[in-house]
């Protein structure tokens, strides 16, 4: 196990008489995987950008020509921290841009050399809803189904690829169950079949968690999203290697680099920017945090339970901020509704069926009973979870949730 005792213990504080928690009406947020809250540090630093550099990075006067020295510099500076050039970083408004810009920018860009994408069952929405318009295109797409640990199958991968294929895009950590995809061998797989299918790598949910270089993932496009990472929502980055043939889906500019046109969200982009680089910082340190407390809540809950808890992907690598739970012949929906009258916020997964209270399709393409999939919930912890929040979020789920 990764979690200490003594670390947790020095976490807590207790009432002297009763030993009860310290936490009345206390905001227990349990969702870092859904976004984070900016980085209070970073805002203050940049406070006063809203107001003295708000001019357009693309002007040619001066005011707007200092604006775009500073984007440029927190470009360079960003990708120095990455181990990439500045003109493969390029700022969309969101990952799900990103992710459309990837793969059909990808799909039209290079059809002349084949029609046929590789995917899985498992990927977000935001990469699931392209793939069907590029099929509704002509594209075919083949979608790879995983395990009972949410893997896909190494020889169902080298089986799909074809002369015709073009492109391959995987979710390296779902944002849903934590999981992570065994990255290295996939692209072993795809480069020794063919070096020069493109592959593109869904990281929002993993960045810097399992890597913190892009030089460290064998691929063409990667896709990071902000307001995972303590910026503001409505900014992301795709990672676009150089020489990768993409078609832009954003038209009427030449902003970053022709990519994707339009007035960049400057605020945004250099709050990600610092941001970024403030996690790749800190971030050996904070993964031994939430390995320990993420350990911890999830054996106190098979203490609890034993049976009648199920935890996702459990006996295969998981990241450490993502905890997905089924409770046995529980409703996902009621035990999100009750913890969050009491102030504890977690959530669920995306609807695999029409109907409010069906399981997740990541839930339902792992082949977990049906019995535990109505009752799957998502635990995610980030950078100001403590060990106190985590204990009073057991008291409460062992008052709703009883066998």
């Amino acid at each position: 196990m990764f979690w200490n005792k003594d670390f947790l213990l020095k976490s807590l504080k207790y009432n002297d008489g009763d030993k009860k928690l310290r936490v009345k009406s206390m905001t227990i947020y349990l969702d870092y995987a859904a976004t984070t809250m900016p980085d209070r540090d970073i805002y203050k630093e940049m406070e006063n950008y809203f107001f003295q550099f708000y001019a357009n990075p693309s002007s040619e006067h001066y005011f707007g020509k200092q604006a775009r020295e500073i984007l440029e510099n927190e470009r360079a500076s960003l990708a120095e921290a990455l181990c990439i050039t500045p003109s493969e970083v390029i700022f969309c408004s969101s990952g799900t841009e990103a992710n459309n810009l990837a793969l059909l920018g990808s799909a039209y860009g290079n059809c002349h050399k084949g029609k046929h994408i590789v995917s899985t069952t498992t990927e977000h929405k935001s990469v699931l809803a392209p793939l069907a318009k590029l099929e509704m295109d002509g594209f075919k797409v083949t979608y790879l189904h995983v395990d009972s640990n949410g893997i896909l199958n190494f020889d169902d991968l080298k089986c799909s690829l074809t002369d015709d294929t073009i492109m391959v895009s995987i979710l390296i950590v779902n944002n849903e169950t934590g999981i992570i995809q065994p990255h290295m061998e996939i692209s072993k797989i795809i480069r020794s079949f063919n070096e020069n299918i493109i592959i593109h790598y869904d990281l929002v949910a993993g960045f810097p968690k399992i890597i913190k270089k892009f030089n460290q993932l064998d691929a063409n496009l990667i896709t990071v999203s902000g307001h995972k990472l303590y910026a503001p929502k409505g900014i992301a980055m795709l990672y676009i290697k150089s020489g990768t043939r993409l078609i832009p889906q954003m038209l009427g500019g030449e902003q970053e680099f022709g990519k994707r046109a339009g007035t960049e969200n400057f605020f945004g982009a250099v709050f990600m920017c610092k941001s970024i680089k403030k996690c790749i910082k800190e971030i050996d340190n904070e993964l031994h945090r939430l390995n320990a407390l993420r350990d911890y809540f999830e054996t106190k809950l098979l203490e609890k339970y034993n049976d009648n808890v199920l935890i996702t992907g459990k006996n295969t690598a998981r990241i450490p901020h993502i905890l997905n739970v089924c409770f046995r012949n529980k409703q996902r929906r009621k035990i999100i509704k009750e913890l969050s009258k009491l102030g504890i916020y977690i959530s669920g997964g995306s609807a695999c069926k029409s109907g409010e209270d069906q399981p997740s399709y990541v839930i339902c393409a792992m082949g977990i009973p049906e019995s535990f999939a109505q009752g799957c919930v998502r635990f995610s912890f980030g950078r100001y979870t403590t060990a106190e929040e985590l204990n009073y979020t057991l008291s409460k789920i062992y008052e709703i949730i009883k066998y």
